[in-house]
């Protein structure tokens, strides 16, 4: 296959999967906010990017004349390079607020009754 056609297909996948599953910084953020969940540790959109692409690359080896798996390494690479651009503090600060707000939704903890310490206790 040639190789614009390949780039094509790449762009061919982009659109598809934003048609199936929305925009994709919004599923590879979801993405990164369950790892880090999963691995206890931060993951973050871009390095779910990067991982994505090393899978395509990586099924490249059990079939090289296989153009969907370049096109699909492709993809996640370009997006990659869209999310190298934002500042990595401010994604580390997105997920761990996303993450408290994950863990306060699956496992509430009781609250004490509020105490109203601006008025005189008798």
């Amino acid at each position: 296959m040639k190789f614009s056609d390949v780039v094509t297909k790449s762009a061919n996948i982009i659109n598809s999967n934003i048609e199936i599953n929305g925009p994709t910084e919004e599923v590879y953020d979801r993405a990164a906010k369950i790892a880090s969940v999963m691995l206890g540790v931060d993951v973050t959109a871009y390095e779910v990017s990067i991982i994505v692409s090393a899978v395509g690359l990586g099924s490249v080896t059990r079939n090289r004349s296989n153009s969907n798996n370049y096109a699909q390494a492709i993809a996640s690479m370009s997006f990659a390079s869209q999310l190298a651009e934002q500042p990595e503090q401010a994604m580390l600060d997105e997920v761990e607020s996303s993450i408290k707000d994950m863990a306060a939704k699956l496992a509430p903890m009781p609250r004490a009754e509020h105490v109203d310490l601006t008025k005189d206790q008798q």
